[in-house]
């Protein structure tokens, strides 16, 4: 049988691509076990053991939300620095070591059912294709530029892990206090529309800094600033027990 053929360019530019949806994935992902968990609600806070749990996983689920949005941001720098288009699309799923696809930002209450495994098997799922990626780069086809190859391998070594201690670290294991998904008055639909605008705002913004050196840190202080807003809103829609829905824009 004959040895695989060595990735092209194109294939190689294909798979940091793939590693860019898996991000946005991700931090949509986070976000919505963010707001599952309360997001720090005040009258959460401090209310016993549960709720405090609840409450430090949230906090650590932004993180690694912002986290992703950087690794985000990088890969797609990586993908217009080699005159591709930016991709602000999203994985759906990832495919772990064994067993069936695991969803992304598509949250359901019983995927907090073995908190943290769900999430400790995303990251593993998501680091597995970072080292493919690694090793597609080592060994390249001869159309691969060296310097790009050498790029890859930066991003990377930056990317490519995706620890989740602060989640998994969290006890007792948390468990959602918002798990609804449908509106059930004009507030609810005009604060879930509002936490959409805002992330169709984050969105846009990113894209919008892809290929413009000269605006991209005021671009992406403000896609900073417009989380915050999001952050905001999204946790005001979860005080009335609605999860936010992240609706993708068109792309």
């Amino acid at each position: 049988m004959a040895p695989p053929l060595p990735p092209t360019r194109d294939q190689l530019l294909d798979e940091v691509a793939y590693v860019a949806e898996l991000e946005h994935g991700l931090m949509v992902d986070y976000l919505l076990i963010r707001y599952a968990l309360g997001a720090e609600q005040p009258e959460v806070t401090g209310a016993g053991p549960a709720a405090d749990a609840a409450s430090a996983a949230a906090s650590a689920a932004k993180f690694l939300a912002i986290r992703a949005m950087k690794r985000l941001h990088q890969a797609n720098d990586l993908l217009v620095g080699s005159r591709r288009r930016p991709v602000l699309g999203r994985a759906a799923w990832v495919m772990p070591e064994t067993g069936a696809p695991i969803p992304l930002a598509a949250f359901r209450a019983d995927q907090f059912e073995g908190f943290p495994r769900r999430e400790q098997a995303i990251a593993a799922a998501v680091e597995r294709q970072y080292a493919h990626l690694e090793a597609a780069s080592a060994s390249p086809a001869p159309d691969v530029d060296p310097g790009l190859a050498q790029e890859i391998n930066f991003f990377v070594s930056f990317a490519g892990s995706h620890p989740v201690d602060d989640l998994a670290a969290v006890t007792p294991a948390p468990r959602p206090f918002v798990t609804r998904l449908g509106p059930h008055d004009d507030l609810d639909r005009e604060l879930a529309a509002a936490c959409d605008a805002f992330y169709v705002a984050i969105v846009a913004a990113v894209r919008a800094s892809f290929g413009n050196p000269a605006e991209v840190s005021e671009l992406f202080g403000r896609v900073l600033a417009t989380m915050d807003a999001l952050d905001d809103f999204c946790a005001r829609l979860g005080r009335r027990g609605l999860l936010p829905a992240f609706t993708l824009p068109p792309l």
